[in-house]
C-alpha cells in the first residue's frame, strides 16, 4: 500500500475512506511523477 500512497500532503482532500481507496492511487502516481521530475527523493 505504501508504494501507491501519495508522497505529498493534501490537506484539502476529503477524509473519506472511499475517496482514499478510489482516488489515492492516482494521486500517488501524480505525486511520484512530480517528485521524479523535480528530482525530489521520497525514500
Amino acid at each position: 500500500m505504501k508504494r501507491i500512497a501519495p508522497t505529498r500532503p493534501h490537506p484539502s482532500a476529503p477524509h473519506s475512506a472511499l475517496f482514499h481507496k478510489l482516488v489515492g492511487p492516482g494521486v500517488g502516481f501524480v505525486d511520484r511523477l512530480r517528485d521524479r521530475l523535480e528530482g525530489r527523493h521520497t525514500g
